[in-house]
């Protein structure tokens, strides 16, 4: 369990500072420059949501303990499915408009 949960914590970390790049990338490219790039039109909200609905996915799974109730981690389930949802939506209205 230790090892798993210490895979799961490395993946967590990795896609949040995936998380942080991307939105930096963002934010650089709508302020500083005159257009947007190809990848940052289509795809940024896309990879940013799709990795925070992630992220809500493997919490879970990291903080479990043996004797608890954790009521909060089903919700966390949910959330994670409806970023997913909503990253797919965000690509498909980026091609749309």
């Amino acid at each position: 369990m230790k090892k798993t949960s210490l895979i799961l914590k490395i993946v967590i970390s990795v896609l949040a500072v995936a998380i942080v790049g991307m939105v930096v990338l963002f934010l650089v490219e709508l302020y500083a420059k005159d257009t947007l790039s190809y990848f940052t039109k289509h795809f940024a909200i896309f990879f940013i949501l799709l990795f925070i609905g992630s992220i809500a996915l493997l919490l879970p799974n990291v903080n479990r303990r043996k004797f608890s109730e954790n009521k909060g981690e089903s919700m966390m389930v949910l959330v994670g499915f409806l970023l997913i949802i909503c990253a797919v939506i965000s690509i498909i209205v980026s091609y749309m408009g």
